[in-house]
């Protein structure tokens, strides 16, 4: 990308974040206030932590992600990179370029030096890598979702309970993002009253289809189309919003309906749909509603938390609340006993320390 692009894209990324903010305050919303919104000193410094050599399994498109991500860290230096398909590790040897390239990931596995791999190959082929390096005794961190069977990701959970003195995380992104950590708290201090929904949604135009030199090749690449080894677009696109929502409000649901249509991408021989919609029940009659397609890209992407008390949006990594009229009258400043309380820091609403 030329820097005139870079410069373009950078400037719609900023008009885009301050018309959202705009129509927010418009609706009369507040916004609350993230981990990046503190000031710098307002954290202190961490003491330097020990390099952790990395491998990386799986070098397509979320791989080369993961490895522009590490390769800006002091302590998580590359050590191997494997990919069956060639041309994609020649793709990253700039990206780690002190890195061993193997096309078997058990030869990456048996190098002492590594000491944790990142997964990052295609969901189907999660449970034998991620199994084979637990009994490595490396640490994981697998690509979510883990697997396209409850029995696969049962197995890899098995796995990791057995090697207690290991880590193993999922890489669902909610749970790493700072700002959501923080959305987390704010949530659990009560200031939505009893909960009485949420709704989410991701909306994005695309083919989700890759090209590639040969038949068999594009097959690989397009594993996301097919049934054998795709949990499609729920499954790939959705579970970082369920998972978001199980996580904030500390339960998890206990049925789930869903449909969903192969309406505009129809031509191409896929066998999944491109619009899918899910309903999953809460205790307490508690709905979550997620609506997914990529044949449009109108309203993007969402979640909302409806309380009685107030609403809480959460779009690109921001959060407002927009609280109900008689909010005042069910006790905003409520006892420790009821709810936490909540304090106004000029135009943001954020948790009261406890007295």
């Amino acid at each position: 990308m030329d820097p005139s692009s870079d410069h373009d894209y950078n400037r719609r990324e900023f008009l885009k974040g301050t018309s959202v903010a705009a129509m927010m305050t418009l609706m009369g919303a507040v916004p609350v206030p993230g981990a990046d919104d503190k000031p710098a000193d307002s954290n202190p410094a961490k003491p330097p932590e020990e390099p952790l050599r990395l491998g990386v399994i799986g070098c397509g498109r979320w791989g080369r992600e993961i490895l522009q991500t590490v390769g800006r860290r002091p302590n998580a230096p590359v050590v191997a990179i494997c990919d069956t398909y060639k041309p994609f590790l020649n793709r990253c040897k700039d990206m780690a370029p002190k890195a061993e390239p193997f096309t078997d990931y058990t030869q990456v596995l048996a190098r002492k030096e590594v000491q944790a791999v990142v997964v990052a190959t295609p969901t189907h082929r999660h449970k034998d890598i991620v199994i084979d390096a637990l009994k490595a005794g490396k640490h994981v961190y697998c690509e979510s979702p883990l697997a396209t069977t409850m029995e696969d990701a049962r197995a890899i959970a098995q796995a990791a309970r057995n090697a207690p003195r290991l880590n193993f995380q999922a890489g669902l992104q909610g749970r790493s993002d700072t700002q959501m950590v923080h959305l987390a708290s704010f949530i659990r201090t009560g200031v939505l009253g009893p909960l009485i929904k949420v709704r989410s949604q991701w909306q994005k135009k695309m083919m989700w289809r890759f090209t590639a030199p040969t038949p068999e090749r594009e097959k690989e690449a397009n594993w996301r189309l097919n049934k054998e080894s795709s949990l499609g677009l729920m499954g790939e696109l959705g579970i970082h919003q369920v998972d978001l929502a199980m996580w904030l409000l500390m339960a998890r649901p206990k049925a789930v309906t869903g449909f969903g249509s192969l309406t505009h991408w129809k031509e191409d021989g896929r066998q999944l749909d491109d619009s899918v919609q899910a309903v999953f029940e809460y205790p307490q009659d508690v709905h979550h509603s997620e609506e997914i397609t990529i044949a449009n890209s109108f309203d993007s992407d969402y979640d909302i938390y409806y309380g009685s008390d107030s609403a809480i949006l959460v779009r690109d990594r921001r959060a407002w609340m927009f609280k109900e009229p008689d909010a005042q009258l069910a006790g905003w400043r409520s006892t420790p006993a009821r709810r936490p309380s909540i304090r106004k820091t000029g135009s943001c609403w954020e948790p009261m320390p406890p007295s």
